[in-house]
């Protein structure tokens, strides 16, 4: 064939639109995958909107553009030189996208980039356009360009809608080798039930993790988590009482090793504020979504308690590998989570359903084109 289906946002604040687009043509070192299926998060609508005030961090594409990332698929075209794949191979594409020429990506630090950006989503710097021109489509199509050293070949043990969830679980990732998550460490994950929470809690036991605290506002949910790994994980209702007690009370009164701060930007900042006292000396969080407004916090006690703060930002393509290996070797296991899949021809009212979310993030919602 010589064109593909692909979902495209034309005008602000409407629907995105189906339409017959080229094949893209790999440039060197790039690779055309046949999508097989492409996560969608919950919040697309409202990425989709801020489109409308063309808010200048994070840095959207220009209209009209392709969305989706979390895509997974089976190589249909390899340019030279490529990272070892042929047509045919099952893969995730990694959505993140470097400049390759800045002083972090000469140093191979991907994520610190000065122009990152993530394929299908929206960019960190000035000149983050030109890596959307230079790879144009989302994972809401029939095909999708990439760098091949973005591939990441799936393990046998997993389906290509269930593989979406990498993206998030190499966030996870980051995020606790960030903290020094591990054996005889204890975790606590603020929004536990959600899709980046839970991926911590998934990963986080896999680590070997010795104790993993949870908060969230769903009893039902929370339960379902400590149904992972009965005795090891313990939970908390916000409206159930303060995150520092809570956090004290389950840690000998001297606070947690670290803290994974996984509430989105609509949530309260008491919240980030009460789990980041929950910690013990020398303890350190790590914050993965990016709460909306300030936070305001006790540098003194920071400084004197020797607390570390870091952000997150997404994760690196060698992260999503590690993950690949976790869940091939059974040491990452992924059967807690279900998938939904939605066709690429209902797109719009999938992003409605998408945002309501009953099982938070024990399920996956997937376009599949």
């Amino acid at each position: 064939m010589d064109a593909m289906r692909v979902a495209r946002l034309h005008i602000p604040r409407q629907d995105m639109v189906l339409e017959d687009v080229p094949l893209p043509v790999p440039g060197r070192g790039d690779a055309v995958v046949e999508v097989e299926a492409c996560g969608l998060v919950p919040n697309i609508g409202q990425i989709l909107a801020r489109v409308a005030t063309r808010a200048s961090y994070p840095q959207l594409p220009n209209l009209p553009a392709g969305f989706g990332f979390n895509i997974t698929g089976v190589v249909r075209q390899v340019s030279e030189p490529c990272c070892d794949f042929a047509v045919g191979d099952r893969v995730y594409v990694s959505p993140a996208l470097s400049c390759g020429k800045c002083e972090a990506c000469t140093d191979g630090d991907q994520q610190n980039c000065e122009n990152f950006a993530i394929l299908g989503y929206f960019g960190f710097g000035a000149q983050a356009q030109a890596l959307f021109d230079a790879y144009p489509h989302g994972g809401y199509g029939q095909c999708v360009v990439a760098p091949s050293a973005n591939l990441v070949r799936l393990p046998d043990q997993t389906n290509f809608a269930q593989a979406t969830r990498f993206g998030y679980l190499a966030t996870a990732l980051a995020c606790l080798n960030k903290a020094g998550a591990g054996a005889g460490r204890s975790v606590l994950i603020n929004g536990i039930t959600g899709t980046i929470g839970l991926s911590t809690c998934l990963v986080a036991l896999a680590l070997g993790v010795t104790h993993i605290l949870g908060t969230g506002r769903q009893t039902a949910l929370l339960q379902k988590v400590e149904a992972l790994a009965p005795g090891r994980i313990g939970t908390l209702n916000f409206s159930d009482g303060s995150i520092t007690d809570f956090a004290r009370a389950h840690s000998a009164g001297v606070g947690v090793h670290c803290v994974v701060d996984c509430l989105g930007p609509s949530a309260p900042v008491a919240l980030m504020q009460d789990a980041i006292y929950g910690l013990r000396r020398g303890g350190c969080m790590v914050n993965v979504n990016g709460i909306g407004s300030p936070v305001p916090l006790d540098l003194k006690w920071m400084q004197s308690q020797q607390i570390r703060l870091f952000g997150n930002n997404w994760c690196s393509s060698e992260d999503v590998r590690t993950v690949s290996g976790m869940v091939g070797s059974g040491m990452l296991d992924l059967s807690a989570i279900s998938t939904v899949s939605f066709a690429l021809d209902g797109i719009n009212d999938a992003m409605v359903k998408a945002a309501d979310r009953p099982l938070g993030g024990f399920s996956t919602a997937v376009i599949v084109p």
